[in-house]
């Protein structure tokens, strides 16, 4: 670190595919790790997954998010919750495997009256 140039964490340059004006207002910096060298995926992974991050779904995006954003950083498609509600609510590649979405959680666990696990 050049201690006369200092550390910026946000500018007035535009900030590319990022959102302009709500990165650089430091919506979304949640901590910061200096360290003496580039870390190694994992390492960078131990910093996210404590506060949770999620994926974004949209074909050809490759995003991780933190978990309170609603839109991905890198297209800027809103949040998906939850996946499409599959027919008869079976999982197609596991015989017998029921799958719980946002949409049928009320309906198949909470007025379900068999044990749910």
């Amino acid at each position: 670190i050049d201690p006369t140039e200092g550390i910026m964490f946000y500018s007035k340059r535009r900030a590319g595919r990022l959102g302009e004006s709500d990165w650089r207002i430091g919506g979304h910096l949640r901590a910061v790790r200096i360290d003496s060298g580039i870390l190694p995926d994992h390492e960078v992974w131990t910093q996210h997954l404590p506060k949770g991050v999620w994926k974004c779904q949209r074909v050809g995006c490759s995003g991780w998010n933190a978990a309170d954003a609603k839109t991905c950083w890198c297209c800027r498609s809103a949040r998906q919750r939850t996946a499409q509600r599959p027919p008869n609510d079976m999982d197609p590649r596991v015989e017998g495997m029921t799958v719980i979405t946002t949409e049928s959680f009320r309906e198949l666990v909470v007025e379900s009256e068999k044990h749910v696990f």
